[in-house]
């Protein structure tokens, strides 16, 4: 359930109007789905 809410985040955010930026869910979206995994892992443990 997890990597599909992932994906579809990514999915829906590939769809967002960025004029002078770069739109990384476009470029490389798997790439911004691992990103998005790795901070709610952070997020989720404790580091001291």
């Amino acid at each position: 359930m997890k990597k599909f809410l992932s994906k579809s985040l990514v999915k829906a955010a590939s769809f967002m109007s960025m004029d002078n930026r770069v739109n990384y869910f476009k470029v490389s979206p798997v790439g911004m789905e691992n990103i998005m995994l790795q901070e709610k892992y952070v997020n989720k443990i404790k580091i001291d």
